[in-house]
């Protein structure tokens, strides 16, 4: 018998990794005829009421109303599969949609994209905040270290959020330029942003398995992250990629500047990572959750 699936997640107008995974798997279910109900945590507001996504807690409060009536779309389904990160995210997205599964009589797979979850599991009560995950001033700073070595070099930052405005002061106060914000940008132009790279680099200070490593991968670019979450497995031991301790800014210059030095190196680091993207692919993973859905991973 088919399963049913709802998936509950980020739409793409939060863009980020969660809405891109989502949309994606959705997609490659429904190519394979498995009915799919996408729920999405952020519900569009209704055109008059627009501008209260730029009023914080009105915005909370107009998206819970909107997001909650939603979750009755989980009667019709066999598994709910939730997208989750933690800490209040976790509260105002899959806690309601947990409550409501579990009332509904359905199983539900919960899906962390945080590598906070042994923490809040364990700690969850008085630890509830926000987390400065990405780290983008440590790329920074490593960059303006790179260029003493290599003054043509150039850095590129994909992106948008709160933080945007205070990493651009950072840029102009390291002075060193060559450094572009492209921006938000939408998943049919992410192919494009990688082909002009020779090198990726992530500062992550928590993380899991990071969808924008496995896109380096695929785009042939080797990768320079922070030895954080499930990275090292990502890029076995160092095979695929190069590890630095997470704020070593040094450590990162180096890497870069060491791939750089050496292309060969880099050829072999890419093409290491091409084959291991290949493991994530959609003919190796569909079976893998079928199992989940029907409880029958290990």
């Amino acid at each position: 018998m088919q399963l049913g699936i709802g998936l509950v997640a980020a739409s793409l107008d939060i863009l980020g990794g969660q809405g891109v995974q989502a949309v994606a798997l959705a997609a490659a279910l429904r190519r394979e005829g498995v009915d799919v109900r996408f729920i999405p945590i952020d519900p569009p507001f209704p055109p008059g009421l627009r501008w209260l996504r730029r009023v914080p807690c009105a915005r909370t409060l107009l998206n819970q109303a909107l997001y909650l009536p939603g979750l009755l779309g989980l009667r019709r389904v066999d598994v709910a599969h939730l997208f989750s990160a933690s800490y209040w995210s976790f509260l105002l997205g899959p806690v309601p949609a947990i409550v409501a599964a579990r009332a509904l009589r359905k199983r539900v797979v919960l899906h962390y994209h945080s590598g906070e979850a042994e923490d809040k599991l364990a700690r969850f009560g008085p630890l509830v905040h926000q987390c400065p995950h990405y780290r983008v001033e440590n790329t920074l700073k490593a960059f303006a270290i790179l260029r003493r070595r290599h003054p043509d070099a150039t850095l590129t930052l994909a992106g948008y959020g709160s933080q945007e405005a205070r990493l651009r002061r950072l840029a102009d106060a390291l002075g060193t330029g060559g450094i572009h914000f492209v921006g938000r940008v939408e998943p049919p132009s992410v192919p494009a942003l990688y082909d002009r790279a020779d090198i990726f680099l992530n500062s992550s200070v928590v993380d899991n398995q990071p969808v924008s490593i496995l896109e380096a991968f695929a785009s042939g670019l080797p990768v320079v992250s922070t030895a954080t979450g499930d990275i090292p497995a990502m890029v076995r031991g160092g095979e695929a990629g190069m590890l630095v301790p997470v704020g070593d800014s040094a450590a990162m210059a180096d890497a870069v500047a060491g791939l750089l030095e050496k292309p060969d190196r880099a050829l072999r680091m890419a093409r290491r990572g091409r084959d291991e993207a290949r493991e994530y692919g959609w003919t190796r993973v569909r079976e893998a959750w079928d199992a989940v859905y029907r409880g029958n991973a290990a």
